[in-house]
């Protein structure tokens, strides 16, 4: 849910191959090629959504943090 707030669309895709992958291995399925590709599209993912994230933040810092006091 994190990831529709900041409107990722990639990493909500990769999210959804994973969940696929899950599944598949539950069943029992040989999904080690698929491991490995997913695990590259996240590490090449992951720092986007870090700048993405934090970009947002920064931008409107008055929706994530409060001061008091």
């Amino acid at each position: 849910s994190s990831i529709r707030y900041f409107e990722d669309t990639g990493m909500l895709s990769l999210i959804g191959k994973m969940e696929s992958v899950y599944t598949a291995l539950k069943q029992g399925d040989d999904c080690s090629a698929a491991l490995v590709e997913l695990d590259k599209q996240y590490n090449e993912r992951i720092p986007y959504t870090v700048n993405l994230i934090s970009s947002c933040i920064r931008n409107n810092p008055a929706e994530f943090i409060r001061l008091e006091d």
